[in-house]
């Protein structure tokens, strides 16, 4: 075993070093694994390298919760129940109404928020098992109310069309539920932008008249007078993604006019005590609108812009760079440019410190900040009608994820075949153990391939392997003749239908 460990470091330094091992491989991204999803979920979120896929569901007085997760290999485990709880039916029916339960995944936390005529319950799952907190409920019997759940410790409560536009903070760590403000509404609420939970504005609709709350935490910093609103069709709360630094993209009224129905996009930030806003965009009724965003340090990022029309069309999009200097958005015109072709990307993540991910169906495109150098890969993905992909990150994976399938990615380092791009995602090479010492398990997915080999990393073949059913194989760690060969790195190489896919797997002696 130390030897196992000891020939994994000393190669482990070797390529961090940039020796010669590593000369003629580049950067690209692999599929690796896919799966099928027969479970219901209404979260998603990254643990570890997992994939975990959440649910609840309320059956008379009983509340449910449970888990499931998806491994980099595609194995799909069993849902699991994780936290269940029986309210007094003297408290009256779980409303399952979307506004009156949040179900969200935080800093490695699960929060879940639920309403009866007669308690508040709050669930924090972690780690560590699942917390209960009860509050009275505030308000009459019929009381709607929206959630917004901080973080483990604060939470905010608000009234949904009722007389008063009410809004309480809610204290999980001694139980407490405070009215932070009352005014008198005939027909109106208060929408809650929250800033990477450090800031948080409570906005109202363009037809209100009631005053807006700046809030930092639980403390008050600013009362606005006159209002700021989100954009007219929104409804619910809204966290403002964060484009770099302290700055965050938001739409809201410019303050100018609040009966045109549009609204501004812009960064926000907050100094001073008060909201800022650097616009992005304005041209008519045509407004510029970010969509996925990956920061390359507290004052550059880079974004899919879109142009929206009157009924939130996009009438076009590009990708763009942006550096925030002296209160100003200055476009990077030096980046070269990427065609992103006929469709937008469905989202865009940052892979460890200079690559960055652009996923669109088919084509996955690769940017190398510090080379300034873009390469395209195809995987084309199954259309789905009604259903936008959704991008979840554990460097150096990626899932790509749908209601019914996930499929993951990795960036990693390989011998490029001649045309510089990989092959569609199918077929999957899955290798296991991967490092390994006696022999390892290689299973190919998708495919019959014509030909699986092993090869060094100068291209030289080792061995070919045999089938030995179902698409399996195993290298036990020897060349054709039977020879043991030296520990380091190697590629399995798959040929399936004229084109070449490849795997690194390491041989640790």
């Amino acid at each position: 075993m130390k030897t196992y460990l000891l020939s994994l470091l000393a190669l482990l330094a070797l390529l961090g070093a940039g020796g010669s091992l590593n000369a003629d491989l580049v950067m690209g991204i692999s599929h690796i694994a896919q799966a099928n999803i027969a479970h219901p979920y209404k979260v998603a979120a990254m643990e570890g390298d997992s994939l975990a896929l959440y649910n609840y569901g309320v059956s008379g007085n009983t509340i449910t919760i449970t888990r499931f997760t998806v491994s980099p290999a595609g194995v799909v485990s069993t849902p699991q129940t994780i936290w269940s709880y029986d309210c007094d039916p003297s408290w009256g029916a779980v409303s399952e109404w979307y506004l009156d339960t949040i179900f969200t995944h935080k800093n490695g936390l699960l929060l879940a928020a639920f309403s009866t005529p007669a308690k508040l319950v709050v669930a924090i799952s972690g780690a560590d098992g699942t917390q209960l907190h009860l509050f009275d409920n505030p308000g009459a019997p019929n009381t709607e109310y929206q959630f917004y759940l901080v973080n483990e410790n604060l939470g905010f409560l608000m009234d949904f069309y009722q007389s008063q536009a009410r809004i309480f903070r809610m204290d999980l760590s001694d139980g407490s539920l405070v009215l932070l403000h009352s005014n008198p509404t005939t027909f109106d609420i208060y929408f809650l932008m929250s800033f990477a939970d450090d800031y948080l504005l409570f906005a109202t609709t363009s037809w209100s008249s009631l005053p807006e709350y700046l809030y930092q935490g639980p403390n008050l910093l600013h009362t606005y007078v006159e209002h700021w609103y989100p954009y007219f069709f929104f409804f619910g709360n809204y966290e403002s993604p964060r484009v770099c630094g302290q700055h965050y993209f938001v739409r809201l009224d410019d303050g100018l006019d609040k009966d045109r129905g549009t609204a501004l996009t812009a960064v926000a930030y907050v100094a001073n005590n008060l909201l800022q806003l650097i616009p992005l965009y304005s041209a008519g009724h045509v407004y510029g609108y970010i969509g996925s965003s990956v920061a390359h340090s507290d004052s550059t990022f880079s974004c899919i812009h879109y142009i929206m029309g009157d009924m939130r069309y996009i009438l076009e999009w590009d990708f763009r760079n942006y550096t925030i200097t002296n209160g100003e958005l200055v476009l990077d015109t030096g980046f070269p440019q990427i065609d992103i072709e006929d469709h937008p990307p469905f989202g865009m993540c940052k892979m460890n410190a200079d690559y960055m991910v652009l996923a669109n169906n088919p084509r996955f495109t690769l940017v190398d900040f510090s080379e300034q150098s873009i390469r395209h890969f195809n995987f084309p993905l199954e259309p789905y009608q009604g259903w936008a992909w959704k991008l979840h990150l554990s460097d150096p994976y990626f899932y790509v994820l749908r209601p019914d399938k996930v499929h993951v990615f990795i960036l990693e380092e390989y011998l490029p075949v001649d045309d510089e791009v990989l092959p569609p995602a199918e077929p999957s090479i899955s290798i296991y153990p991967n490092p390994f010492a006696a022999d390892c398990q290689i299973r190919i997915e998708g495919s019959a391939p014509q030909n699986v080999g092993i090869y060094n990393l100068k291209g030289q073949r080792v061995r070919d392997l045999a089938d030995t059913g179902e698409n399996s194989f195993v290298w036990d760690g020897r060349d054709e003749r039977g020879d043991p060969v030296a520990g380091g790195m190697y590629l399995v190489r798959v040929v399936d239908r004229g084109r070449t896919y490849s795997r690194k797997l390491m041989l640790c002696k």
